[in-house]
């Protein structure tokens, strides 16, 4: 859980992307609290892509939904980018396709 507490986040999730200067989309995540800046709890593959290509922004998809809504917009947003892992077109360094990757 990315919040301090589990009941402060109820209806406050949100779905977040993670793109190059150029608009380059390679990250969709959920989360509540500060989760869309966190830069430590991140994969390996998230923290390469970063350290290769520099600093990249933050854009909120969805707001103010609860934890299941964030988990079939994350998903939705995935399947729409590609897993570059996965696929030859894909742009994203997400692990898992779904929004349940980290749990």
């Amino acid at each position: 859980m990315w919040c301090d507490k589990e009941k402060d986040c109820e209806n406050k999730y949100y779905v977040y992307s993670h793109s190059l200067p150029d608009g380059t989309v390679f990250y969709i995540g959920r989360g509540c609290g500060k989760r869309a800046y966190d830069k430590t709890k991140r994969s390996e593959f998230w923290k390469r892509y970063v350290s290769k290509y520099g600093d990249y922004q933050v854009k909120f998809l969805s707001e103010n939904i609860s934890k299941e809504d964030a988990n079939f917009i994350e998903t939705f947003w995935i399947s729409v980018h590609g897993l570059k892992k996965n696929t030859s077109w894909g742009t994203l360094v997400n692990i898992a396709p779904s929004g349940y990757g980290a749990e």
